[in-house]
């Protein structure tokens, strides 16, 4: 018997965050019906009030609407781990988030999955795309950590993800959830600038916290069709999320459906994931980053971008992300 999920949050620019998932339509017994957005969302509203059966399951996203009845729907939080559940939602069991760390709780957490690839494209004229947030105010303490702790941290990316590497800091673990995200955003800034020193031209970089920095940086643009065209035919950079360690996380669940050729800092998880790709992909050090960057403009990026499409077209990997959320 087939069971549905209705996606039913008003904010346009959220689909961005569900990537294709979305629009698969059908995974598996799951069949998928997107009625999110202004308008549609509120005929989804209305079928959950009613909860005409135990084979419906409703998602919505930051809460925009909440959803409280625990039996047929559940709350995804985008954009943040368990600490960006709001206060007076917290005792809510439906509450899921897409993001987390070592500081962080795991029990809530949902993982997605790459599907629906582009199956044609062509790396003629291939740009390094980096898309991601950065703040540029950090506090002092954030900014002494960062000054101490950089050469090490620059040889080994994947530290910062080590739990033992943070013995020195003292406080509970949101303290140190704080602290942590505000070091990956100076390491994110220096990764960014080496990138983009060596490779002037070759880069496109978006975001509008980037043109304090790089005047010739892309404005912040949540249109799906924009990532796209990004992500498509480029060799895109990701750090993993600036508050979690997801290998599968939004950003490189789109640059695989769309045509580009991931390349990501490496962490406990890589090997779970990319077990086949991880030597071809990933970096663990600011220098294993440039290298491979310029090692990946001599190589047939489309013989690489076939594996990535071996490895998860016509899987059907998002069936174990519905039974979750059905088991929630």
């Amino acid at each position: 018997m087939k069971k549905f999920i209705f996606i039913i949050f008003k904010r346009r620019y959220r689909r961005i965050a569900m990537n294709n998932f979305l629009y698969s339509k059908q995974i598996g017994s799951y069949r998928i019906v997107n009625l999110s957005g202004p308008f549609l969302w509120f005929i989804g509203y209305v079928i959950y009030k009613l909860d005409i059966s135990k084979k419906f399951k409703f998602i919505s996203c930051d809460a925009n609407p909440f959803l409280k009845n625990i039996q047929n729907s559940i709350n995804i939080w985008f954009g943040g781990t368990n600490y960006k559940i709001e206060d007076k939602y917290q005792s809510h069991k439906n509450n899921c988030v897409v993001t987390a760390s070592i500081f962080t709780e795991r029990e809530r957490y949902l993982q997605f999955y790459p599907c629906n690839l582009i199956k044609k494209v062509s790396f003629s004229n291939p740009k390094i795309a980096i898309a991601m947030k950065v703040s540029h105010s950090s506090s002092e303490e954030v900014r002494l950590i960062w000054e101490k702790k950089k050469k090490l941290l620059t040889e080994n990316l994947s530290l910062i993800d080590n739990e033992k590497f943070w013995d020195f800091l003292k406080g509970d673990n949101k303290r140190k959830q704080g602290i942590y995200i505000g070091i990956k955003n100076l390491m994110r800034i220096h990764l960014i600038k080496k990138i983009k020193e060596k490779f002037k031209d070759k880069c496109i970089i978006v975001g509008t916290e980037w043109k304090d920095i790089f005047e010739d940086s892309l404005e912040s643009n949540f249109d799906i069709n924009f990532m796209k065209k990004i992500y498509r035919g480029n060799i895109c950079v990701d750090l993993l999320p600036k508050d979690g360690d997801e290998v599968l996380n939004t950003r490189s669940i789109g640059i695989i459906e769309n045509g580009g050729i991931l390349i990501q800092a490496r962490n406990f998880n890589t090997n779970t994931f990319f077990p086949e790709l991880s030597n071809l992909i990933t970096f663990n050090s600011e220098k294993e980053l440039l290298d491979l960057l310029e090692k990946l403009f001599s190589q047939d990026l489309g013989n690489l971008y076939q594996k990535f499409l071996d490895k998860f077209q016509g899987k059907n990997l998002n069936e174990k992300t519905c039974e979750r959320i059905f088991s929630i």
